[in-house]
């Protein structure tokens, strides 16, 4: 039974924020890895909404794309009377990968084998990987890369946030929220499918 002020990471080992994105904003956390606190319109509109679905994201993360995400734990708590919850993942170095990677035909076949496991999770549940991030699909023209999907030193790929969507399940109350998913969905396809084609 978790107390009122039951908090499971160590609040002395959040450091400076890395990053924010539509669903988390990321901090350093110790030496070797991150802490994710969830933000964004469905967890604020609905906690409780937004921990069922990150919840549903780990388990298939952990079903269909084993071999490309960054280990992680989904952690519960109280806070202030309320249920939270955080994400301590591991700590990688590498960058994102870029559409000027595709002349590699290895990092092709190494994206392919990705979008191929992240197809067969799609067609299963109905829910895709969020490879680029909102800000990404908006502004891929002037910055042609992948937010979420990391090139290694040694040519693998890791997906360091498992965020996911879906055009076909509802993942949110929210009418503007479902609408936004739509087109990212839409728009994610086509980029993929640009990515794919390079050689």
């Amino acid at each position: 039974m978790e107390s009122r002020n039951y908090i499971p990471f160590d609040e002395g080992k959040v450091g400076k924020r890395l990053s924010i994105s539509g669903e988390h904003s990321v901090y350093k956390y110790g030496e070797n890895q991150v802490i994710k606190f969830p933000v964004g319109p469905i967890y604020y509109a609905d906690p409780e909404e937004a921990y069922q679905k990150v919840s549903n994201e780990a388990r298939l993360a952990e079903s269909y794309l084993r071999d490309f995400i960054v280990p992680f734990e989904v952690l519960t708590y109280i806070k202030k009377g309320k249920k939270k919850y955080c994400i301590i993942q591991k700590y990688i170095e590498g960058r994102p990968l870029t559409i000027k990677d595709m002349r590699d035909p290895n990092l092709r076949a190494e994206l392919k084998r990705l979008t191929d496991a992240n197809n067969i999770m799609y067609n299963s549940s109905g829910f895709t990987v969020e490879f680029f991030g909102i800000k990404r699909l908006v502004w891929h023209a002037f910055s042609p890369k992948m937010e979420n999907v990391l090139l290694m030193p040694n040519g693998k790929l890791k997906i360091i946030d498992f965020g996911m969507i879906s055009d076909t399940m509802m993942v949110s109350s929210s009418q503007s929220v479902r609408f936004v998913i739509q087109w990212a969905v839409k728009r994610q396809r086509k980029l993929l499918n640009l990515y794919l084609s390079k050689g």
